[in-house]
């Protein structure tokens, strides 16, 4: 069962440091929810196909720099992303009950953004 999708990036990245105007922000958001769905596909054909347990995710992002990140701020990106999976059926619900998203990691060198869904039983220690 394939658990991993990747997309281009579909515009700016949003973090918790930003201070876009609001319409900006909503703009950009959308545009990440609607790769983020339009990319599920890649799980299956129909969202009964596409459904995953309770998972962890870890989303990887293209970067060009190397420097340091403040990852936490990454956040604000990532949430777009969980709602266009929920959006197309890979869960129920974006709640801790489905998903857990770990921090997120940049890698230069690459043109995609990478989503990885770890089903939570096949976590040593958990």
């Amino acid at each position: 069962m394939n658990n991993t999708i990747t997309f281009p990036k579909p515009g700016d990245y949003l973090t918790l440091n930003s201070r876009s105007h609001w319409a900006v922000k909503m703009r950009r958001t959308g545009a990440w929810r609607r790769a983020a769905a339009a990319a599920a596909t890649q799980l299956g054909n129909s969202p009964s196909r596409r459904r995953r347990p309770p998972s962890f995710v870890r989303i990887t992002f293209p970067v060009t720099v190397d420097r340091r990140r403040d990852t936490h701020n990454w956040h604000a990106t990532c949430k777009p992303i969980i709602d266009g999976l929920v959006d197309s059926g890979v869960w129920a619900d974006d709640t801790d009950n489905y998903v857990i998203v770990l921090d997120p990691r940049f890698a230069k060198g690459v043109d995609v953004v990478t989503v990885e869904l770890s089903p939570r039983a096949e976590q040593p220690g958990t």
